[in-house]
């Protein structure tokens, strides 16, 4: 069976600082996961064929648990996709896994 996931996002932000958010490790912890989780470490490699793994940390109300987050970029049984498209005054960020 296939779970397909795709979020489309438009963000206050011009196209450069978007890729920054999700390319660069530092600024991928300030905002992976939900509000009260955080992300103690990101390892970004998104070019075709690499793979990037970032852990989320829950609260300790959820238990303090680390969950682990592997994207294999263009292969493998999961593909993911993102995109990034500038409008006038934002950009609206498109992510796909398949």
């Amino acid at each position: 069976m296939t779970h397909d996931l795709a979020v489309t996002r438009v963000l206050d932000a011009p196209v450069e600082e978007a890729w920054r958010a999700w390319t660069e490790p530092e600024r991928v912890r300030r905002w992976w996961g939900p509000t009260g989780f955080t992300s103690p470490s990101a390892d970004m490699d998104v070019r075709v064929g690499g793979t990037s793994l970032v852990c989320m940390r829950a609260p300790a109300e959820y238990g303090g648990q680390d969950r682990r987050c592997v994207l294999r970029h263009g292969r493998g049984a999961a593909r993911v996709a993102a995109g990034l498209a500038q409008c006038p005054d934002e950009t609206a960020a498109r992510y796909r896994r398949s």
